[in-house]
């Protein structure tokens, strides 16, 4: 998963436990920071930017691909906020602790910071793919939604401002 920043932040690697390679990649920064890092422990980078994104990656012996992350709740101590990225990489063990990168800035009492998380699953007629929410989140899926008679009929009475009218 590719992670999604925005202001200046300092990524540092917290730990490796992995056998395989283990690298970081920053795109979209404002002050020249874009490239790969090597997953030693210790490697740090300040990077800049009003949208930019890391990328952890692993290379099984086939070739560098994305490893699977989770972002711990960040966390402020005076006037620094922290918060881990952890990650998975291909190996069997679901343990994410093969690179753990460490994102730390500056906060003060007029900032803000928005944290959370969204997923989408490949597959489904709608999102998310569980039975208590029903997200329509394009129109090729309405439109595939309204097939179902059931969905129709509910849609139909609840959001009829939202039916198109003609074919």
């Amino acid at each position: 998963m590719i992670v999604s920043m925005q202001g200046n932040w300092t990524v540092t690697v917290k730990s490796k436990s992995a056998a395989y390679p283990q690298r970081f990649i920053i795109t979209g920064s404002t002050n020249g920071k874009d490239g790969s890092y090597a997953g030693t422990v210790g490697t740090n980078v300040s990077v800049m930017g009003t949208q930019w994104s890391i990328a952890i990656q692993n290379d099984d012996g086939t070739g560098y691909q994305l490893s699977d992350t989770k972002i711990n709740f960040p966390i402020k101590t005076g006037t620094l906020v922290q918060f881990d990225i952890q990650s998975n990489d291909a190996g069997s063990d679901k343990d994410f602790n093969d690179l753990v990168l460490t994102c730390s800035s500056a906060f003060s009492e007029s900032d803000f910071l928005i944290y959370g998380n969204v997923t989408r699953y490949t597959g489904c007629l709608i999102n998310p793919c569980i039975r208590k929410w029903l997200v329509i989140d394009s129109y090729a899926a309405f439109k595939e939604a309204m097939k179902n008679r059931l969905v129709a009929e509910s849609l139909r009475e609840l959001y009829p401002e939202r039916i198109p009218v003609g074919p």
